[in-house]
């Protein structure tokens, strides 16, 4: 007889899916076991468990379930840590989150964990509002390449030699970014469009 352990974890919900009626399958950034699949099901309709918990950029504390053979975890409960956040309240806020969001899910590596990657996508959710916007933006990108072994040159880019445009104008420093994820990952990140138009970026 096959004996399921209940373990616990914190997360940031990078992304999620609602899968049939009730189930949601959801995409965690966990502290300990790195980037995860999980199944919750009836989530849709369980305030008791979940209580609308499953939303991408929460940082939340749950429990779950392994089992032997399957490639998702189970969801069995979830609690936020952080219920007020000042980005869900405006739109560039909102752009920006989806992009980090989006980028964390494109370049972290499945059940691989890295405290140092958790904690600075965790600060940037909690600190993330209109007055520090585009200097906290800039300053995650920067750090999350670094993280990645990519120590990001922001004269000239060490790969491939491509000089670029000194200005600071905050077009051009996002310019240099992008230039690196199109080293990093295969096409460019489904949240760019809107990040430009609501972030002028």
């Amino acid at each position: 007889m096959t004996i399921n352990m209940t373990s616990r974890d914190q997360a940031i919900v990078l992304r999620t899916v609602k899968y049939g009626d009730a189930d949601i399958i959801a995409t965690l950034f966990t502290k300990n076991s790195g980037r995860l699949s999980g199944m919750a099901k009836g989530a849709v309709k369980s305030r008791k468990r979940f209580g609308g918990v499953l939303e991408a950029g929460s940082l939340i504390d749950f429990s779950f379930e392994e089992k032997p053979g399957k490639d998702l975890i189970f969801l069995k409960e979830g609690t936020l840590l952080v219920p007020l956040v000042k980005w869900r309240t405006f739109l560039e806020g909102m752009a920006a989150v989806g992009f980090i969001l989006e980028l964390a899910h494109k370049t972290l590596p499945e059940r691989h964990a890295s405290l140092p990657k958790f904690e600075l996508l965790s600060a940037f959710l909690g600190q993330l509002q209109p007055s520090n916007m585009k200097e906290l933006f800039f300053d995650f990108q920067f750090h999350w390449l670094s993280l990645s072994g990519w120590e990001p040159k922001l004269e000239k880019c060490e790969v491939c030699g491509f000089s670029f445009n000194p200005t600071e104008e905050p077009l051009q420093i996002q310019g240099r970014f992008d230039h690196y994820w199109g080293h990093i990952l295969s096409k460019p990140l489904a949240t760019r469009q809107l990040l430009q138009e609501a972030f002028l970026l």
